[in-house]
C-alpha cells in the first residue's frame, strides 16, 4: 500500500510586486501551514519523504508545517524546480521515481496540478483550496506502479476545517 499526501501551498502574499516564483506566504497562509503541520503530526501517517516545489511559497509552507508538526524529526525534503507549476502528469512522473522504501509520501505543489493529480489518480473532480491536504491510498508495492484511476481519495481537508489554535 502507498499513501500519497498532497498539499497545496498556503495562501500567497500579493501585496508585493514580485515574480510569481518569489511570492511569499501571506499571514493567512502561514497560519494555515502551522495548523496543517499540527494536524499531520497528530493524525498521521508521517511521511517517509517529502517532495516540494522550489517556489518561495511552497518552501515556506514546508518549513512552517515541518516545524509545527515534527520539529527536528521532520522527514527529509527535496526541493525540486520541476514541481513549480507542474501538471498532474509531471507530478505523477516524478512521484513514480520515489524509492519503494518511502511508503508514505508528502508532495507540496500548486494548482492546477494538485486537483489534476487527484482527478488522474482517483477520478474525483474537486475544488482544491490553498493549504488543503488530500490523502490518496493506492494498492501498490512501489511508487513506480502508481497508475491512473487506481487510487482511493480518503481525505480532502481544507485548513478552514482545522481547529484554529
Amino acid at each position: 500500500m502507498r499513501t500519497l499526501l498532497l498539499l497545496r501551498h498556503g495562501k500567497s502574499d500579493w501585496d508585493h510586486d514580485l515574480p510569481d516564483h518569489q511570492r511569499p506566504l501571506s499571514k493567512r497562509g502561514r497560519k494555515a501551514a502551522n495548523a496543517m503541520g499540527k494536524y499531520l503530526a497528530t493524525a498521521g501517517p508521517t511521511p517517509h519523504r517529502v517532495l516540494c516545489s522550489d517556489a518561495l511559497r511552497t518552501r515556506e509552507t514546508w518549513e512552517i508545517l515541518a516545524d509545527a508538526g515534527w520539529g527536528a524529526q521532520a522527514p527529509p525534503c527535496e526541493m525540486l524546480p520541476e514541481l513549480y507549476l507542474a501538471s498532474a502528469e509531471d507530478l505523477l512522473r516524478r512521484i513514480r521515481q520515489v524509492e519503494a522504501e518511502a511508503k508514505t509520501l508528502l508532495v507540496i505543489a500548486h494548482e492546477p496540478g494538485c486537483s489534476g493529480l487527484v482527478h488522474l489518480l482517483t477520478g474525483a473532480r474537486l475544488r482544491y483550496p490553498t493549504a488543503a491536504l488530500a490523502r490518496i491510498d493506492a494498492p501498490h508495492e512501489s511508487w513506480r506502479a502508481l497508475a491512473e484511476n487506481e487510487g482511493e481519495l480518503r481525505l480532502l481537508l481544507p485548513p478552514k476545517q482545522l481547529p484554529s489554535k
